[in-house]
């Protein structure tokens, strides 16, 4: 294995960690503002009530210097908007990155293993000798516990085919076990970030949006309806995201349009708010993105704000050009 190999490799796993870390940077100044905006907001609503009658009390009384304006937002909504659009971009660079620690995962595990050991020198043992010794002690602790009484020749067959039949089982029952430690979250702020799209619903896109669901990319990107994580059929899994999203339109008002790929049967129940759509038989992701673009010139020709959930860069750098909000899946989901 190349020295340089394992240098880049570790810049890569530096480069990503370093966008992790200022990622939480962002989410955590983003967190704060929007608590201030909550509290701006609340203040601001309650003094609504009551505003007129303290005006004309204070003309009454003479007592203008003792009238306050509400507090404005736009500063922390602006704040907020641009701390978002540098999320996103994070976001996206976090994306192509970690494909390709991904696509190292399967094709140089081993050189992986490298280049995550903090010290240099252990790293060129982690690649010439361990897998070979790893290798070479699994075969012998499966036979290690015979082999410390007394030689018996005749004897040895018999606990070796023990063995591997005790530990066929369990090797076919562990994949069960670690899916059962993992349980989907069920609450909609767990799914969602309920609070951040309340906020964008009354301040940015306004009541009434379309939010138009790239699904493709929620099925591969969002581990909530990752297929292969939850062990689930990809069916049952887009059952999830329609039922999941019924839910949501209860609580953010407007149109959902979720935009699949290939057409099948959904099963899950949805209210009016809610619509599925296909790109068609055969089709590819380029075909479900063409069908989102004509979708977002259907809604804009209506006059009406139109939202794309994607973690797609491409798809949203294009929708972007056509003023519309691009919502990263990051900002839309909790994961």
């Amino acid at each position: 294995m190349y020295e340089q190999d394992i240098e880049l490799t570790k810049l890569l796993l530096d480069k990503l960690h370093q966008l992790d870390e200022h990622g939480e940077d962002l989410r955590g100044k983003i967190d704060q503002l929007q608590s201030e905006l909550e509290e701006t907001v609340t203040v601001r609503d309650e003094r609504e009530n009551y505003l007129d009658v303290l005006s004309r009390a204070a003309s009454l009384l003479e007592r203008s210097d003792l009238q306050v304006e509400s507090p404005e937002t736009t500063t922390l909504e602006s704040e907020i908007n641009d701390l978002k659009s540098q999320m996103e971009a994070i976001d996206q660079e976090v994306i192509q990155y970690r494909k390709l620690v991904d696509e190292l995962r399967e094709r140089a595990p081993k050189l992986l293993q490298a280049a995550s050991d903090d010290a240099p020198d252990g790293t060129a043992s982690v690649d010439d000798d361990q897998p070979t010794e790893q290798v070479d002690t699994e075969e012998v602790g499966s036979t290690s516990p015979f082999d410390q009484g007394e030689p018996a020749p005749e004897g040895d067959p018999p606990p070796t085919e023990d063995a591997g039949s005790t530990n066929e089982p369990a090797a076919t029952e562990e994949p069960p076990q670690e899916r059962a430690d993992f349980s989907r979250p069920t609450e909609l702020s767990q799914l969602f970030n309920l609070k951040d799209l309340k906020v964008k619903e009354a301040f940015t896109y306004g009541l009434g949006a379309a939010y138009i669901v790239d699904a493709t990319s929620v099925l591969d990107r969002v581990p909530h309806y990752d297929k292969h994580f939850l062990a689930l059929p990809e069916d049952q899994i887009r059952d999830e995201l329609i039922n999941d999203i019924n839910r949501l339109s209860n609580e953010i008002s407007g149109d959902f349009f979720i935009i699949f790929t290939k057409p099948y049967e959904p099963s899950a129940e949805r209210g009016t708010h809610v619509k599925v759509e296909f790109a068609g038989d055969d089709s590819s992701k380029d075909d479900a993105d063409n069908r989102v673009l004509s979708l977002v010139s259907e809604i804009l020709e209506k006059d009406r704000v139109a939202c794309v959930v994607t973690g797609d860069s491409t798809l949203g750098d294009t929708v972007r050009n056509q003023d519309v909000h691009v919502i990263a899946l990051g900002d839309f989901f909790n994961t």
